[in-house]
């Protein structure tokens, strides 16, 4: 429908979102480092990214977590004074990379030494859905704390012996539950308010075994004693951010899993699978 469209949107407590509106055919949605990005997607169609590298000299690395569906991802890198980008749209004819969700992890890294890396231009990245699809893209560089949004997984892998970070803003919520799904691997979680969480520097932790593939870690800013944690002492000096979670995982072996925070406040969903 022609015409202006005013959307409105009311938050019960302090929020960041972000929202999105496509009507044209061949619409790009922007993806920043670190930030995932919804999709819904109609099987036959396709949705395009681009993904701005502006100097950073670091593996690319694309995690795609899928509530439902089966898809086939296209990527090609474009000069950044490129001034058409859609002469080098990604197709099944005219790509890069590519990868299936039918054959392989959701998880795609192009490295520094491809021969097709490029540290001063744009990813282009076409998701065709080959069945009715829905989920979420993120596309990250180096020590990058990878956001996560209310009760939306997040699925990801850690080589040996490497870790992944991740950031959680808790909008005024005083309680939050930190889940971790191990599919295989033994990955250990740390939790802080700051920055600087590691395995030296943390407020809660996990370093067991995963029980029954599966752990919930209790995040309470009025009461931190939980059974069970670890908790700081108050001795160490530290920046203290905290309206905001920081999560590290680390594991010295082969490790694939899914993470997601839930508020108090907040519905869980659960998808098929």
């Amino acid at each position: 429908m022609q015409g202006t469209w005013i959307i409105g949107v009311a938050g019960n407590s302090d929020s960041e979102i972000s929202i999105t509106a496509m009507y044209e055919d061949q619409k790009m949605v922007d993806i920043y480092n670190g930030r995932p990005q919804s999709f819904s997607i109609k099987k036959g169609h396709e949705i395009l990214f681009i993904y701005h590298n502006f100097g950073s000299v670091e593996d690319v690395k694309m995690r795609i977590t899928r509530d439902t569906g089966e898809y086939t991802a296209y990527i090609n890198p474009v000069d950044i004074d490129q001034t058409n980008l859609y002469e080098e749209l990604p197709t099944a004819s005219n790509y890069n990379w590519t990868k299936s969700s039918k054959y392989t992890r959701d998880i795609f890294i192009i490295h520094t030494d491809d021969k097709g890396y490029c540290n001063r231009c744009y990813y282009l990245v076409s998701i065709h859905a080959d069945s009715d699809l829905r989920g979420s893209i993120v596309m990250s560089q180096g020590d990058t704390f990878v956001e996560l949004n209310s009760n939306m997984m997040l699925l990801d892998h850690l080589p040996a012996n490497s870790n992944n970070l991740y950031k959680f803003y808790l909008g005024g919520a005083d309680r939050a539950d930190v889940n971790l799904i191990v599919n295989s691997g033994d990955p250990h979680i740390y939790v802080a308010h700051n920055p600087t969480v590691n395995s030296s520097n943390y407020i809660w932790k996990f370093e067991d075994q995963i029980p029954t593939d599966y752990v919930t870690i209790p995040i309470d800013n009025k009461n931190v004693s939980k059974e069970g944690l670890i908790i700081w002492d108050g001795t160490k000096n530290v920046t203290s951010y905290e309206g905001i979670l920081y999560v590290y995982v680390t594991s010295k072996t082969v490790s694939n899993y899914s993470i997601s925070v839930s508020t108090s406040s907040e519905t869980s969903y659960l998808y098929d699978g």
